[in-house]
């Protein structure tokens, strides 16, 4: 499996497996960062009985758009854990990715758990709003 350079901390709700979170930034768009660790969680969360529901759609088409999250994303090898770097343990799987993965973004509805590990690594934590305030921005500046 391929593993998507965006993450996002926030793996207990539907929206953020499908808003990435460990970015590479790029002129173009985002691109996720993942490892199979990761790829294993979106599965699992994703396709609980309430996520699907809350989605609409079927779980045929909710493996297909992490496959495809998974096939554009760029595959991220964990092999330094530097523990621990946030009050929440269950972060420590997403900052593990940003860091190995050299995120030149972590973005996450949860800043305040990420902003010291970020801060330490030199990876801006945004928050949704903010990744697609400096996405637009961009686009200005090539216009």
């Amino acid at each position: 499996m391929t593993s998507p350079k965006a993450k996002t901390e926030n793996h207990r709700n539907l929206n953020a497996v499908f808003f990435w979170g460990l970015l590479r930034l790029s002129r173009v768009c985002p691109v996720p960062l993942m490892d199979l660790k990761l790829g294993l969680e979106y599965r699992d969360v994703a396709l609980r009985s309430e996520h699907v529901k809350a989605s609409a759609l079927s779980k045929r088409e909710i493996l297909e758009l992490i496959e495809a999250m998974e096939a554009f994303a760029e595959p991220v090898e964990v092999v330094t854990k530097i523990r621990p770097l946030s009050p929440d343990p269950s972060d420590e799987m997403i900052l593990d990715l940003a860091i190995n993965g050299r995120a030149e973004a972590l973005v996450t509805s949860n800043t305040k758990h990420f902003a010291g590990a970020g801060k330490r690594f030199g990876i801006p934590v945004l928050s949704p709003v903010e990744l697609l305030e400096k996405m637009r921005e961009g686009n200005q500046d090539g216009d």
